[in-house]
């Protein structure tokens, strides 16, 4: 993820003057990635582990197993100012209070992204699968928008099952399509077409008029009077 950042930054330096707004989203994204890669290390899949993981008044809480199958729990997940205004989207922590520091929009999808391709690049092995409760957030914006993506099984008990190949699809997905708002990417738009023409109706007549580059042509009623002319 680092090589990522330094990519970004490379291409800003050689093509363009960044603005202090972009630096700030990258130094927020860089301040992230610090806090992920401090506290969730390679040696962690041997042990039983709790992590709490913060940004602002985003704060994400996991458990890694000493399992034989290695997956990952997701104890508790929130954006403290969006659950104050949103009560029913909390899981576990307390909402923020009015004037606590606020992550900006969208910084909850992409902390959790950011830590997802990381427990999948840290450890040995891919995580198998991974376990949590899921809000009306989740079916909206998050991983359990993907059909399937998100289901209750026997291992599950009361939470939900997230398949990896899913929960990594969402992640890099967020994580692509918030790098190209830094580098100011945009959809690109349909040409439009050359073509000069003009419709005109009149009552049950129909009348038709078409104007193209080169040709004429005049359509009335059910005569099919048709008139061409070169210019």
């Amino acid at each position: 993820m680092e090589t990522m950042i330094k990519d970004i930054r490379s291409k800003f330096t050689k093509n363009i003057k960044m603005d202090n707004e972009k630096m700030e989203e990258m130094d927020k994204m860089e301040t992230m990635i610090k806090e992920i890669k401090s506290k969730i290390t390679k040696n962690m899949i041997s042990n039983f582990q709790s992590v709490q993981l913060e940004y602002k008044d985003i704060r994400l809480d996991i458990i890694i197993y000493n399992h034989d199958d290695g997956h990952i729990n997701l104890s508790a997940f929130s954006r403290g100012h969006h659950v104050r205004e949103h009560p029913e989207h909390r899981i576990m922590h307390r909402p923020s209070n009015i004037d606590e520091p606020a992550s900006d929009k969208g910084d909850g999808s992409l902390f959790l992204a950011l830590v997802v391709r990381h427990c999948n690049e840290v450890f040995k092995r891919p995580v198998p699968y991974w376990i949590g409760g899921v809000t009306e957030w989740w079916r909206i914006k998050g991983v359990c928008s993907i059909q399937n993506a998100c289901n209750k099984t026997e291992r599950s008990g009361t939470a939900y099952e997230i398949d990896n190949n899913f929960f990594m699809e969402w992640s890099n997905k967020i994580i692509i399509d918030y790098n190209r708002s830094l580098l100011g990417g945009k959809k690109l738009r349909k040409k439009k077409s050359r073509k000069k023409r003009k419709t005109f109706r009149m009552n049950n007549n129909k009348k038709t008029f078409r104007m193209n580059n080169n040709k004429k042509t005049f359509r009335m009623n059910n005569n099919k009077k048709t008139f061409r002319k070169k210019w």
